[in-house]
């Protein structure tokens, strides 16, 4: 590699982030909203550590195959794909010659560099010894391997490893089993209210038409609608099924299903929304004397019925799935 930028150790300079914001703000014209994330890693983003005068930077996008997208506006940015480089978990590129900047995409979808890459950055950062070791570790390897390439990467390994294994046991720690944990917490709450609420509602609906008719699946000539073909009964599984999906998510974290259960609400929210509508034209349908009620709720003012208040359940535990999102990219 005939690359002077990769044969020299700078002290930390100020410039280095200047410049990184000056390249994240053209990233994000872009990259515009398929950025999750823009960061600075590497050595450069760190105060006080010693680094190759190349900034580094990381763009987290939703799906490894749109990354491709982007291959051909980044190059009239001066940033040319390196193929060989990358790889299953992130595309490659460089800007510069010599190099002044790097930038790897990373997905969601697949692969942990994004992760890998924050951890032992924002490790780093919080341990001054360990920065410290690091600084003194390049200093030593760079002196070994001249070019500043295969050996000088290849000698930092084991460092990497060890610092991620005890980043890692600290974001567990702290993020997962602490603060992830108790908004999962609350929001499994917020599906609890919304369950109980729904059901109670729906059980003496349930107990009365068994009364009536001997049977809960007498479907035809009812003179009351029967319980499991309207919208209560339906939202009512629903509840239930948001509030198991997120007290196993309490004790097992996951990024994906956390994420499907965020469209799942949202799918709740459209439907308990539709079904309040319904309920509004319903409503103002009886009160004028126009239709024969049909409404699971007849007579009722709509903000007085199940279904509005089903709607701002599932509505506040959407909302607040959103906000776990976005604190667990954080």
């Amino acid at each position: 590699m005939n690359d002077i930028s990769h044969t020299q150790l700078l002290s930390s300079q100020p410039s280095w982030k200047e410049k990184f914001q000056t390249e994240k703000d053209e990233m994000q014209k872009i990259f515009s909203d398929a950025a999750i994330s823009i960061e600075h890693i590497g050595s450069s983003s760190i105060d006080g550590l010693p680094s190759k005068p190349i900034i580094d930077i990381a763009v987290l996008i939703e799906r490894r195959e749109e990354a491709n997208n982007f291959i051909e506006p980044l190059d009239r940015f001066g940033y040319w794909y390196d193929e060989e480089n990358s790889s299953g978990e992130r595309h490659f590129f460089r800007k510069g010659d010599p190099t002044e900047f790097h930038l790897s995409i990373a997905y969601v979808d697949k692969g942990s560099f994004w992760k890998r890459q924050i951890l032992f950055r924002d490790y780093l950062k919080n341990h001054p010894e360990a920065q410290d070791e690091y600084a003194r570790l390049k200093e030593n390897l760079l002196k070994e391997d001249l070019t500043g390439s295969d050996e000088y990467i290849s000698g930092k390994s084991e460092f990497i490893q060890r610092v991620l294994i005890l980043a890692e046991k600290k974001f567990s720690g702290n993020m997962t089993s602490y603060n992830i944990k108790n908004l999962f917490i609350v929001q499994t709450l917020i599906l609890l209210g919304g369950t109980i609420f729904a059901w109670s509602k729906l059980i003496p609906r349930l107990i009365e038409f068994q009364a009536i008719y001997g049977t809960l699946f007498h479907f035809k000539d009812c003179a009351i609608p029967n319980p499991l073909i309207t919208a209560c009964f339906y939202g009512s599984l629903a509840f239930l099924t948001a509030l198991i999906w997120s007290a196993r998510l309490v004790w097992i974290p996951n990024e994906t299903s956390t994420r499907y259960l965020r469209f799942f609400l949202l799918f709740c929210v459209i439907f308990a929304g539709s079904v309040f509508l319904y309920e509004v034209v319903d409503y103002y349908k009886i009160f004028a004397g126009n239709s024969i009620p049909i409404s699971c709720s007849p007579g009722v003012p709509p903000f007085q019925t199940p279904c509005f208040y089903g709607m701002l359940f599932f509505f506040a535990a959407f909302i607040f799935s959103i906000y776990i999102a976005r604190k667990s990219r954080s």
